[in-house]
């Protein structure tokens, strides 16, 4: 294993060093010669012996470094994994570990580690990190360094591209429940007061009007009634009948941040518009998720659940952008009738150009924070994930 040897110019230890070397001088000419010289040489000698010793040391040690996934999800554990194998039993004073300072990776401890040897001393060590945010973050080693008994050595031993592990860390999807922008989106195939009727019979655990029960766990998604579940306050599905869902949804997602931006807010809007995403593609609609990227307007489809999926890894290293960018796609808006416009910059500017597609368009503005505009179509995302109208 390579190294590199340095003085650890420490002003308190040297100092203290030095007093020790005044201490034996002042020994040798006012107390007693032979004593004077005899600490003289043992101050002199001894951080050279512990220096050796130090270096042998490194020549015989032997460190492992592993994690247990390489992708998780925001808010999940991992695990780090170290072994020290140090094959030898020549003193040292202390180990001391760096690991890799990731901002998005938080652990009840300290990055840096002091490690002494005792007759106690574990050389497996477990360390548990939680995924605060979500994005690419680096795990494993940064620096390792040995230091001697007198702590005028270090020994900084090279660390490897093993020691350390790329971790892709994905936004989460969260679990929306039904509301009024969703019921926007799926419409009924009969009249809209049809559970007013009362020409049907009564079913086991249902309400009067059409055949309805309560849903459970196991029903398709597609046969849930959203308005009359609304009203209700819990899910009811028909039994004999199915929604007629829209024919196809657009999401947009603004690629630009305000000034004001957090990243707590701009999370909130990627989750929730994955969670937007997945709960069409549940309920069978054909949904085009358009975001900027690599300086050009991606387009992704989405019709199965493992397209939901693909978005998320895409979404890890996504970045708001505080450059002025065209916030709608001319040629991929003009395709949809029906458009879900994420934000986290609800500005005038944004509003102004939304309103130049507002004509057999139905727009509805999806925002993390208090708008600059009004419009009777934009919902706010709070931390629970509720979509709520802004009156």
């Amino acid at each position: 294993m390579h190294y590199v040897f340095k003085l650890d110019l420490d002003f308190k230890k040297i100092l203290y060093h030095i007093f020790n070397l005044m201490l034996c001088l002042f020994t040798i000419y006012f107390v007693e010669i032979k004593l004077g010289i005899s600490l003289l040489l043992a101050f002199i000698l001894m951080p050279l012996i512990t220096g050796l010793t130090s270096y042998l040391f490194i020549k015989r040690i032997k460190i492992e470094a592993s994690i247990n996934k390489n992708i998780i999800n925001k808010g999940e554990e991992i695990q780090l994994k170290l072994n020290i194998n140090r094959r030898s039993a020549l003193p040292f004073f202390y180990i001391e570990i760096l690991l890799c300072d990731s901002k998005i990776l938080v652990s009840d401890f300290d990055k840096e580690m002091i490690i002494h040897p005792n007759s106690d001393f574990d050389e497996n060590f477990t360390l548990y990190f939680r995924a605060k945010n979500y994005g690419r973050a680096l795990l494993g080693i940064d620096k390792f360094l040995v230091h001697d008994f007198f702590g005028l050595f270090v020994y900084e031993l090279t660390i490897d591209e093993s020691m350390k592990a790329k971790v892709d860390i994905l936004p989460n999807i969260p679990e929306l429940l039904s509301n009024e922008l969703f019921y926007k989106c799926l419409e009924p195939s009969k009249d809209d007061n049809e559970e007013e009727k009362t020409s049907r019979n009564f079913t086991q655990r249902s309400i009067l009007g059409y055949d309805y029960r309560k849903y459970v766990e196991g029903d398709s998604l597609k046969t849930i009634n959203w308005k009359l579940s609304m009203k209700h306050n819990e899910y009811y599905v028909r039994l004999n009948e199915y929604l007629v869902l829209s024919k196809s949804q657009t999401i947009i997602l603004d690629p630009t941040a305000s000034e004001k931006s957090d990243a707590s807010a701009q999370e909130r809007i990627i989750e929730a518009l994955l969670g937007m995403a997945r709960f069409m593609c549940l309920n069978e609609v054909d949904t085009n998720v358009i975001f900027y990227a690599d300086k050009i307007w991606q387009n992704h489809s989405i019709k199965k659940t493992d397209d939901v999926s693909a978005l998320q890894y895409r979404f890890i290293d996504f970045q708001f952008n505080n450059e002025k960018l065209k916030r709608i796609p001319d040629s991929l808006i003009n395709e949809s009738n029906t458009i879900n416009y994420f934000t986290d910059n609800p500005d005038n500017q944004l509003f102004s150009d939304l309103s130049k597609y507002s004509s057999g368009k139905n727009i509805n503005i999806i925002v993390s924070r208090t708008a600059e505009f009004n419009s009777e179509n934009i919902y706010f995302v709070n931390k629970d994930f509720d979509f709520v109208r802004i009156e």
